[in-house]
């Protein structure tokens, strides 16, 4: 069994600035985590090695590219079955619009999050595309008016045990 990577307060400052600005140069990054370039950079390779940094991205903004509607779906399944699941992941895959695909439990048994120009273009992905996805049951649409919060991953620290006296 794989143990968990011991990060330290340098390790989680390393992993708040990253997220925060992925560009940022070892030589700045090195600055504000208060190491060395050299032993900063170490660091980053192994957060890298371990998997714990997976990849660095450009957050985009969607009104810049005329994406102005972000909807987030239910999705219920006519049946959850091995082929059933593969049919609709495969699919869901496919579709350019939808930029998060989550399978929960409860309710619905995905939660999806698409972006398109407007709710006429939700209209159509529905009826169009989605709904040409075999074994879909029902869809429940969320139109965003507003996004309250994005954020990265939280670094926090681990949770100490109490003592037991």
């Amino acid at each position: 069994m794989d143990t968990l990577p011991q990060l330290d307060q340098i390790d989680r400052d390393i992993l708040n600035h990253l997220q925060a600005q992925a560009r940022l140069t070892n030589a700045q990054l090195a600055q504000h985590v208060g190491l060395a370039p050299a032993s900063t950079l170490e660091r980053v390779r192994k957060l890298e090695r371990q998997g714990i940094i997976k990849s660095y991205h450009a957050k985009l903004d969607p009104t810049k590219l005329s994406l102005n509607t972000c909807v987030v779906m239910q999705i219920k399944l006519q049946r959850l079955t091995l082929e059933s699941l593969a049919v609709f992941r495969e699919s869901i895959a496919l579709i350019p619009e939808v930029v998060e695909c989550h399978q929960v439990v409860g309710d619905a048994d995905f939660l999806v999050k698409v972006i398109t120009t407007d709710v006429a273009a939700h209209q159509y992905l529905v009826m169009h595309r989605l709904s040409a996805v075999q074994g879909i049951q029902h869809i429940k649409s969320f139109v965003i008016t507003a996004a309250v919060k994005e954020a990265g991953i939280p670094v926090m620290p681990p949770r100490m045990a109490p003592k037991l006296t």
